[in-house]
């Protein structure tokens, strides 16, 4: 995504936007499920700083275990501290967007009034120490929010790609998405992400 073409992967974004064009949906949204399980998984700190974890219930896999049964515990729904805000990260091709989503994930960053250090608890290839419940409720109020905004640029992103017509509507509303070759930033009416869940596989 964004790099150099890797032939042995069939799923990467180039190939979501192609089998949709030669009509095969079903293959076509399940690499866009590739690409977005990827852009996810770079606001998860054991991706982005390459710590083995095998299983949620490895100790190194606390972050993510934390996070499934607080979803668990409000029905599978993102509870609301986590979506409070939706901040957009701006970028002018896909694999800056992945590289900034990545950033978010290394360093420190100011939540309700307290300073969290990623740099803490993690290190390249290395679980330095586990974050707290409190520590890890701040991370993904400050994270959540951000990964949702990037899956909303990279869905709007793909419906751009694959229905090219759809982009001379009107522009109020416009989201802000990375076009498809991965160079410009193209004004895409939201209603392209509002109408993308009734399009069925």
């Amino acid at each position: 995504i964004g790099y150099p073409e890797n032939r042995d992967n069939t799923w990467d974004w180039e190939d979501a936007q192609r089998y949709y064009r030669e009509g095969d949906k079903q293959k076509g949204y399940r690499a866009l499920g590739h690409a977005l399980h990827l852009l996810e998984d770079m606001t998860c700190p054991m991706h982005t700083h390459m710590i083995r974890h095998v299983t949620h219930w490895d100790e190194a896999a606390r972050f993510e275990s934390y996070f499934a049964k607080r979803l668990r515990e409000h029905n599978n729904s993102l509870p609301m501290e986590y979506s409070l805000t939706d901040p957009d990260i701006k970028s002018v091709s896909l694999r800056e967007q992945f590289e900034k989503t990545a950033q978010l994930t290394t360093g420190s960053f100011m939540q309700n009034g307290q300073a969290v250090n990623f740099d803490d608890y993690y290190a390249s290839g290395k679980l330095i120490r586990q974050p707290g419940d409190e520590t890890l409720d701040l991370m993904g109020q400050y994270l959540f929010p951000k990964t949702i905004s990037a899956v909303k640029q990279l869905l709007a992103g793909y419906y751009s790609a694959i229905h090219p017509e759809l982009t001379a509507q009107a522009k109020t509303s416009a989201t802000d998405v990375v076009d498809t070759n991965n160079q410009q930033v193209n004004n895409v009416p939201s209603s392209i992400i509002q109408s993308a869940p009734h399009e069925h596989v």
